[in-house]
């Protein structure tokens, strides 16, 4: 009797199922004798790790094993005897490094099958600049990069300085002879120009500034700014003040005759006061124990000092702060 493997292999040969060809040849028991496992299917000739190996025949019912699949002729895995199997790669998910292939400024992740890119925070350094808040590089000043024209590298420069893009370098190159610098400020009493050799040159300007108030007028010393005070007693309002008193300061009163029958003291108007007759020009008295809002204090004589025609005796007038006839 011919071996079942024999009956196999003849049955394979002329390509009949094993156990139809042993019954036609009358040497093969289907009840002792197991199932012979198909040939396997041949495996790749090159070395692609995806192959995938033929299934293999099933087994018999008894304890005889079957025949497996033929191993595969190169690298790829063979079917296991008397069951089916099967081995590829998958090939689902990003085709590319994502990270690798990111834009400068963008962070990359695989997300599905296609790499998606977020922006990395602002002011990241990046070649050639830094990153902005739309996630590109910008270029600064001498970097190196990033530029395709001159508005691309405003960076900060000096005085007399003008951005340029050469080459996609960012550069720099001096302002013309004669250019107003940047950085101008009002009321400093000079103007910056520039030389044409990137030097800023302080020139005298007519550029006053501003009066810090109503007793100030402000004018220039050459570069210099200042402030001149108005002559005391020009009239004012700043602070609540009525008068300038000679310094810069708006003040309610310098003498008594501004105080409508009051007294100015320490440059505030208030009621009158009895006249102390202490040998001392005190109390807002306008000469010694003289003038002044007190109804009480004689009036000066001539010669003496006074604020007003009222500080003087009768028939003498106050001319230049002096009582004379």
């Amino acid at each position: 009797m011919l071996s079942s493997s024999k009956i196999a292999l003849f049955c394979l040969s002329i390509g009949l199922v094993a156990p139809a060809c042993a019954l036609v040849l009358g040497d093969f028991d289907p009840i002792t004798a197991g199932g012979t496992g198909g040939l396997g299917g041949a495996g790749s000739t090159t070395n692609q790790s995806s192959a995938a190996t033929a299934v293999g025949g099933a087994g018999g019912t008894s304890a005889s094993a079957s025949v497996g699949g033929a191993p595969a002729t190169s690298g790829t895995s063979a079917s296991s005897s008397g069951d089916s199997s099967s081995a590829s790669t998958s090939t689902g998910g990003c085709t590319e490094d994502c990270t690798a292939s990111a834009p400068p400024c963008k962070l990359g992740a695989c997300v599905g099958v296609s790499c998606q890119y977020t922006n990395v925070p602002k002011d990241t350094p990046c070649t050639g600049g830094t990153c902005d808040v739309s996630g590109n590089c910008v270029a600064t000043v001498g970097s190196g990069g990033g530029c395709t024209k001159a508005v691309d590298c405003m960076a900060q420069l000096p005085q007399c300085k003008v951005p340029t893009c050469t080459g996609g370098v960012c550069g720099s190159k001096n302002e013309m002879n004669g250019a107003n610098a940047s950085g101008q400020m009002t009321g400093d009493c000079v103007i910056i120009i520039c030389d044409g050799s990137g030097n800023a040159v302080l020139t005298p300007d007519d550029d006053p500034p501003p009066p810090t108030n109503d007793c100030f007028t402000g004018s220039c010393s050459g570069t210099m700014p200042i402030q001149t005070p108005h002559m005391k007693d020009t009239p004012c309002s700043s602070g609540g003040g009525s008068y300038c008193d000679g310094t810069g300061k708006c003040v309610q009163c310098t003498n008594s005759a501004q105080c409508m029958g009051g007294m100015c003291v320490n440059n505030m108007c208030g009621p009158p006061q009895a006249c102390i007759y202490d040998g001392v020009k005190d109390n807002g008295e306008t000469d010694i124990d003289c003038g002044g809002p007190q109804l009480q204090c004689a009036r000066c004589v001539k010669g003496q000092t006074c604020f007003g025609d009222s500080d003087c005796t009768p028939l003498l007038l106050c001319k230049s702060n002096v009582c004379a006839p």
